[in-house]
């Protein structure tokens, strides 16, 4: 137990550690926010020549190929700190590409856009493992586990926040607006020619360029100004978190250091070091050395609670820290280089790989079809947004839930369980008959997608974690380019393929990157297995 004089103080700092962690995560929510409120709409507004599905495909392709070339190297050098306040910059930049409907401007800002895009992950995470691992500094009752999970599962809550809250802008300016303005044409009646008014909504839209023009007023909101609206309350936002990062936290320059000032304090009142305990602690030393290399140097035992990861060699440093105030030369560039090539090859990296691949074509899916085939088709495009925000009410406890369970297996059965709905709701999206009167099935569509967004991202992200903890940096830089590339290719799919095809494409990924997450597992615990053998065989050499 925490004596009365420390235990006063821990609680004070752990709950400044929460108020930075807010700070960082307020700034997040606010850039998924931006692309939650432009990306949701971006395939209808700009329908026309299929402008907003080539823009957004070409930001991914951006960001598949930045993150595999340049985004290890941009952690490397600008450290978490700094990308994460590139990304917000990116991501701005892509905001207000959005006020004009050329498509080289379009195209432009989504490829900016598609540099934050490959960085945003990598560096919220190592932030947030940052914040975790140093908060068990300040606790003598709850170790560094509890905190990862404590962390993490509110983390990703409070980002399936951005969800509801883009939509909701979304909705409430081009909605708002509609209503308001002085046009009287329903956006909600499809204009096509007599017969059934949704024959080309749901399994068979096809992008037919006849189909479009001849139900133009389905996608696109009667007045552009509308759009200059939402874009300017996105803006704000992008400012905002650009403020909020680069000088509250996790802060640049002389911004950078307040993890350090808090353990400063800290000495100053207790006038101890707190030394590492059993493993279950941060040796302090690690702490004035390295606060800046995110917790990936800091987090070697068990990252999860109800796993185990693989045997890391503590005498050694993972190959890349990622540090805050990261400094290199041509030697180590070309060193991180290689070592994310050869990563890149390992087997069990290529099984994880598809998983993720699946994973950003699940979301890729959501947002460029089932917002444009099922929603805007059906019922407009100003009601897109009120959809859509059910993904996110649905995603938000599914991620805390995932944090606050804990039982044997956990991973795999959540796994399994995200699978299965995920497979349940592909078969909704096939066989459901676009109509008027059964909307609400679009309500089930993105409820049923959110949960298995807030379950299944945060167990490949552990999976990653668990299989390569040697190499987070990484590993989490190559979790990100299939993701994003996954995201990337359904939008490019949108362009060539029927909402039909493009089901049974994402049926067949699910299979195949659930069989590989499987057979990725198997040969994790024989190798553990071995480990733990000749680990023992060691100890009884010894005796």
């Amino acid at each position: 137990m925490e004596d009365s004089t420390n235990g006063q103080i821990y609680a004070e700092n752990r709950r400044k550690m929460w108020v930075l962690f807010l700070w960082m995560v307020l700034g997040i929510v606010s850039c998924i926010t931006t692309i939650a409120a432009l990306q949701t709409v971006q395939t209808s507004i700009n329908i026309e020549d299929s402008k907003g599905a080539i823009a957004l495909t070409s930001g991914y392709v951006t960001s598949v190929i930045f993150g595999i070339f340049c985004c290890p190297l941009l952690l490397k050098f600008a450290g978490a700190n700094g990308s994460l306040v590139i990304s917000d910059l990116s991501i701005l930049l892509y905001s207000l590409s959005n006020l004009s409907q050329d498509l080289p401007i379009l195209v432009a800002g989504a490829v900016i856009s598609g540099v934050g895009r490959a960085v945003f992950l990598p560096a919220y995470t190592i932030l947030v493992l940052e914040v975790a691992t140093n908060t068990a500094k300040y606790s003598d009752e709850r170790d560094e586990r509890f905190y990862v999970d404590y962390y993490q599962s509110r983390f990703y809550a409070m980002m399936e926040s951005a969800s509801i809250i883009g939509n909701l802008l979304s909705y409430a300016v081009l909605y708002g607006y509609a209503a308001g303005g002085s046009s009287e044409q329903s956006n909600t009646t499809p204009l096509t020619p007599p017969g059934d008014p949704y024959e080309f909504c749901g399994v068979n839209d096809c992008q037919d360029p006849t189909v479009v023009d001849e139900n133009l007023d389905q996608y696109q909101p009667p007045d552009r100004t509308s759009v200059y609206i939402l874009v300017f309350v996105t803006l704000l936002l992008n400012v905002f978190a650009l403020f909020g990062h680069a000088f509250v936290y996790p802060g640049l320059g002389r911004y950078s250091h307040k993890l350090k000032e808090i353990d400063n304090k800290y000495r100053e009142k207790i006038g101890t070091e707190k030394h590492d305990r059993g493993g279950k602690r941060i040796d302090a030393k690690i702490f004035n050395q390295g606060e800046t290399n995110g917790g990936f140097e800091t987090a070697n035992e068990v990252f999860y609670s109800n796993d185990q990861i693989d045997f890391v060699d503590q005498s050694k440093k993972p190959t890349i820290s990622a540090d805050k105030n990261g400094t290199g030369n041509l030697s180590e560039f070309l060193r991180t280089l290689k070592e994310t090539g050869l990563f890149l090859i390992k087997p069990r990296a290529m099984m994880l790989s598809v998983s993720s691949l699946h994973h950003g074509m699940m979301l890729g899916f959501i947002f460029a079809d089932i917002t444009r085939a099922y929603v805007s088709c059906t019922a407009g495009v100003e009601l897109t947004g009120l959809f859509a925000v059910m993904f996110g009410v649905l995603a938000m406890p599914s991620a805390l839930l995932y944090g606050k369970l804990h039982f044997s297996h956990k991973r795999y059965i959540m796994y399994a369980a995200s699978c299965a709905l995920e497979l349940a709701i592909y078969f909704l999206c096939y066989f459901w008959i676009p109509n008027a009167e059964d909307r609400w099935v679009l309500l089930l569509m993105f409820a049923g997608f959110g949960m298995v967004n807030g379950i299944f991202r945060q167990n490949i992200i552990a999976a990653y974690n668990l299989h390569f903890p040697e190499n987070r940096a990484i590993a989490l830089s190559m979790f990100q380019v299939f993701f994003t590339g996954g995201i990337g290719v359904q939008y490019g799919l949108a362009t060539v393929m029927c909402v039909r095809e493009k089901i049974f494409t994402q049926v067949g990924v699910l299979l195949a990157g659930s069989i590989l997450f499987a057979l990725a597992e198997v040969i994790r615990h024989r190798k553990l297995a071995r480990q733990r053998t000749k680990a023992s065989l060691e100890m009884k050499t010894r005796l």
